[in-house]
């Protein structure tokens, strides 16, 4: 490879390696988790990629990534998208009589 590709180039070229290592598609290394987050304002959000350790083949590297992952592995309920944060209230402009302090 080029030393001098550009960002857009990786891009492209990560997003083939992690498709390639997806379950059911290939290798099964690398799991997704794809957002459902829509707001005609916002562009769709990103899925979110995990490891996957014991789908590698090579359990020496699987060993490795193993020990420096924060957490013993990624729980089912991770493995699954979720909206935790919502759009922001509009500007109050004045404070109703029972939040007076």
């Amino acid at each position: 490879m080029r030393a001098e590709q550009d960002e857009k180039d990786w891009q492209t070229v990560f997003r083939r390696v992690l498709q390639s290592g997806v379950a059911g598609q290939g290798s099964g290394v690398f799991g997704k988790v794809d957002s459902s987050y829509k707001d005609d304002n916002n562009p769709a959000a990103e899925a979110r990629w995990f490891y996957v350790p014991e789908m590698d083949c090579d359990q020496e590297r699987a060993s490795l990534i193993r020990s420096m992952m924060p957490r013993p592995g990624k729980r089912s309920v991770t493995k699954r998208y979720k909206q935790y944060y919502y759009q922001p209230l509009d500007k109050i402009s004045r404070w109703d009589p029972e939040d007076d302090l």
